[in-house]
Formats: structure tokens, sequence, C-alpha cells
């Protein structure tokens, strides 16, 4: 039994085969390193109506989730970021604490880790700095909306235009 259990404590099951597998090269225990790209910033409508700021963020949102598919990364804060979104700054200024908790309960250092991998793959500016309440000063992060300056090739560019016609074209009769 010893024998048995030493050989899984150095080795990882694989559920594929139903198997202990000895070497397994591409599990290393390390995170995995992001290369930080050039960004620009995402033109917001700050000015604009609600409406424009809604298609501004629907157009931003599913080129940003391309990026990170491609990259291999969560999608854990993404999916927070309309809730937390701050519509007429055009801007996210919610603590980890409340991405944490709405990101499923994870930890506060898992959000920072994966905001830090956002802001390296281009799709975020992370911007820092203080306020000051009374005597007290507050360190701050501030989100902004961003793009890499150089596109993958084949990250999907389109008006991503919704279509709330359903199965049939608008007709909803049937088949």
């Amino acid at each position: 039994m010893t024998g048995r259990l030493s050989q899984t404590a150095n080795s990882a099951f694989d559920p594929s085969i139903g198997e202990v597998v000895a070497d397994r090269p591409e599990w290393t225990g390390k995170r995995k390193a992001v290369d930080r790209k050039a960004r620009r910033h995402w033109q917001y409508p700050i000015n604009g109506t609600r409406k424009d700021q809604y298609a501004s963020f629907d157009a931003w949102h599913p080129i940003a989730m391309q990026v990170l598919h491609q990259e291999s990364s969560s999608f854990r804060c993404i999916a927070v970021f309309r809730s937390v979104f701050n519509w007429a700054s055009g801007t996210i200024e919610v603590s980890y604490a409340t991405f944490a908790r709405r990101g499923g309960c994870c930890s506060e250092k898992t959000i920072e880790r994966e905001l830090g991998i956002y802001e390296r793959l281009g799709i975020i500016i992370v911007e820092r700095g203080w306020r000051r309440s009374g005597e007290v000063r507050f360190r701050t992060r501030t989100i902004r909306l961003a793009l890499p300056e150089t596109m993958p090739s084949n990250v999907e560019i389109s008006d991503f235009e919704t279509d709330n016609s359903g199965p049939f074209g608008g007709d909803h009769e049937g088949e």
C-alpha cells in the first residue's frame, strides 16, 4: 500500500485514461507567465446616452473575452465587470473583496492576480492613486477598459449587433 501511496504522491492522476501518469512536464506547479502587451484606451462615451454606453461596453466585452480565451485565462473577473461597472464614468472602482464576493467567493489574492493578467494582456488599464477622507489617506485603484495595441490575428472584431429575433428569425409561429 505504501508503494502505491508514494507513487501517487509523486505522480498525477490522468482521468482521461484512468490511471496514474508519472511524468506530466506541462504541470510545473508554477503560475502561467503572461508577457505585457502594449494597450490603448477604449473610447468609452462618458457624455453619451446610457444606450451608447451599454453598446460601447457590449462591443468591448466579446473582444476582451476572445483575448482571454486565446491565452487560456480565467473569465471570473470579466464575468463580474458588468455588475460593478460605473456607467457614468466608464470605470470600475470596487475593492478586491467585492470582486471576490461576486466572483464566486474566491480569495482577494485570486482577484488581484487575475486583474494583473488582464492588465498585462492589455484589456484593462489600472490606475493607482490616493484619496483623502479627513486626515486618513486611502489607496485607490481605477480600472479602465482597453484593448491590446496589436490585436491577435484570430480575434473577431465586428459590430456585435445583438440579434434578439429568436431561433426562427422573428417568425414565432414555428419551424
